[in-house]
């Protein structure tokens, strides 16, 4: 039902923008904002959903002094002035992670008070896609300040390997909708350079764990402004 109904969002978003008329000199923008961190001893993978989706017994004893992660998210886009103030378009959303560490194995025997430590790896993938509107508070500047909304559908694939237990995939589906705010540079008629800060954001979503029969449905409402929240990226318009 949600996969339809952001599909049908997305149709009647490309059919109303190329029904729009503009008088701007390039109506049309494509590009792509670009986010990474690589971190050691410390995971600060900067998620979207801001919670882990993992089983939580493996979280309560990662040894984070022995660990290290990586994170890649590129958003490409695309979108159509409305006027001078009011952009709006479709985009899509690729996101990669890998953290690795030691973790404590709990053992099946209660009395058995021995502690084995076994090396555990999580690889994610993520994508998604939805729509977005962004509105420009001073668009005849080169430099500009926006304010950008967007709704979309995500897909995560986190796979967990546990060298000494269980191999598990845990699947996420989630909807997204976020606030976010940031600037525009213009290099030169038509390429600009862009930096978007995130901000405010509310998932709803559903998650399963292969090993375990029933799934479970989350929610989450944050506010989301630090350095991992920062993407950087370029825009051309035509």
């Amino acid at each position: 039902m949600r996969k339809s109904a952001f599909f049908l969002a997305m149709l009647l978003t490309t059919n109303f923008l190329l029904a729009q008329e503009n008088t701007t000199s390039t109506p049309f923008v494509i590009g792509g904002t670009l986010n990474f961190s690589a971190d050691k001893n410390f995971r600060s993978l900067p998620s979207t959903l801001g919670i882990s989706t993992t089983n939580p017994d493996i979280g309560q004893f990662v040894d984070l002094n022995k660990s290290k992660s990586s994170y890649f998210a590129f958003t490409p886009y695309g979108g159509k002035h409305l006027n001078k103030h009011w952009v709006t378009g479709l985009l899509f959303d690729v996101r990669r992670s890998k953290f690795e560490t030691t973790t404590m194995v709990l053992n099946d025997n209660p009395q058995d008070s021995f502690q084995q430590f076994s090396k555990l790896t999580i690889n994610t993938k993520q994508y998604g896609f939805g729509i977005w509107g962004r509105y420009i508070f001073n668009p005849e500047n080169k430099f500009k300040v926006f304010i950008q909304a967007n709704a979309s559908i995500n897909f995560i694939e986190e796979y967990i390997n546990l060298e000494l237990g269980n191999n598990y995939t845990n699947k996420t589906t989630y909807v997204d909708f976020g606030l976010s705010a940031g600037a525009i540079y213009d290099i030169s008629n038509n390429v600009r350079a862009l930096l978007k800060v995130g901000g405010v954001s509310y998932v709803n979503g559903e998650s399963k764990i292969d090993l375990i029969d029933s799934p479970t449905n989350f929610s989450s409402f944050k506010t989301n402004i630090n350095p991992s929240s920062v993407s950087f990226g370029l825009e051309v318009g035509f």
